[in-house]
């Protein structure tokens, strides 16, 4: 029984990753090495700030940030920064940043002259202040492009997102668990009684 339990544990670990991989489907990242310093030297733009509201574009993510501080380029006070991470789709070379907290962002210049960022260009908001310093503030006249038109395409009027087929997952895991301590307890029962001798007399006030 508890063998059992143990391995239908696992399955609910793993259920909602399988619904995920099949509902979004993403290629292998391969990063060159590089160090630090290297990913800001290859970077067009880079600036500290935070993400505050995000929105499903086409088939990926649009995260909208609050720029605190630019240090490598000019850009404004808010910027939008296309993802390709969505509900049917995921780039394993995407990022898509958690909000309310300060990050630090490498992007590159695009050749659809949009700007992006990847996993290969992560790099920690105390590792550019040590190499580059703090930089400065954001300028309300610098101009930064909005995300191209290819991405802003249609969407279906309803489609699952993440935690809906992550909730799906993890609500099946717990029916299948729950199943399976029923049954087996059933079965236990059934074994106890099935051991009994044939000739035990019945229960006082029972008829014989």
């Amino acid at each position: 029984m508890r063998r059992r339990v143990r391995v239908l544990a696992v399955a609910a670990l793993l259920a909602p990753t399988l619904l995920v991989s099949t509902a979004a489907p993403c290629r292998a990242c391969t990063c060159v090495p590089r160090t630090p310093g290297a990913v800001l030297q290859d970077a067009d733009l880079v600036f500290v700030g935070e993400v505050v509201g995000d929105r499903l574009v086409g088939q990926g993510t649009a995260q909208r940030f609050r720029v605190d501080r630019v240090v490598v380029g000019a850009m404004p006070p808010e910027v939008e920064i296309y993802t390709a991470i969505g509900p049917d789709m995921v780039d394993s070379c995407a990022v898509l940043f958690s909000p309310g907290e300060p990050v630090a962002v490498a992007l590159t210049l695009m050749d659809d002259g949009s700007y992006q960022t990847s996993s290969c260009a992560l790099i920690s908001v105390a590792t550019v202040e040590r190499i580059l310093g703090e930089g400065s503030p954001p300028d309300p006249a610098a101009v930064f492009p909005a995300i191209p038109a290819a991405n802003e395409g249609q969407r279906p009027d309803w489609r699952p997102t993440w935690w809906m087929i992550v909730g799906a997952g993890l609500l099946l895991a717990v029916v299948l668990i729950v199943v399976a301590t029923v049954r087996g307890r059933r079965r236990d029962a059934g074994a106890t009684t099935e051991g009994l001798p044939e000739d035990v007399p019945p229960p006082a006030g029972h008829p014989g």
